[in-house]
């Protein structure tokens, strides 16, 4: 029994010895690294949950009347600069989307960092049928510069 044990000890770490150092060093070399997009797409998601979800709710339907949708918006996928600038600075009064106004204030997030900022939308973008790109830190600092 205790030669059985021996042998099947041996044939692993003879195998082990094969593997290149680094495949090993790289860790799980079956699972792809993470593309910059899913990166931030999975970063955002929490920040979203915490600051966004309460006016927009977990599937971005929004409230009627109140906080508008976030489903297939070409609000949210087209020019990125009024999004971030949306986020930095708020609204006092919402804008019009898609012909119909909404009672509910936009908060300005000035204390969310480039990193916050850029990832929730970013999930934002790809999130509720939405196609956006991706929107990088570097993208917010420079709105940051104009709008503060």
């Amino acid at each position: 029994m205790i030669s059985n044990h021996r042998t099947l000890l041996i044939a692993f770490f003879t195998v082990a010895a094969f593997i290149p150092a680094a495949v090993l060093a790289q860790g799980n070399h079956c699972v792809a690294q993470k593309s910059p997009m899913k990166r931030a797409v999975a970063a955002g998601q929490p920040v979203y949950a915490s600051k966004c979800q309460t006016c927009h709710q977990v599937d971005g339907s929004g409230l009627p009347d109140k906080n508008p949708s976030l489903i297939k918006s070409k609000q949210i996928t087209g020019d990125k600069r009024p999004l971030i600038e949306l986020l930095i600075s708020g609204h006092l009064q919402q804008p019009a989307v898609q012909e119909k106004k909404y009672n509910q204030v936009m908060p300005a997030y000035p204390e969310m960092s480039d990193d916050e900022i850029a990832n929730v939308l970013t999930y934002i973008r790809r999130s509720f049928g939405n196609k956006g790109s991706l929107i990088k830190p570097s993208e917010v600092r420079s709105m940051r510069e104009v709008v503060e």
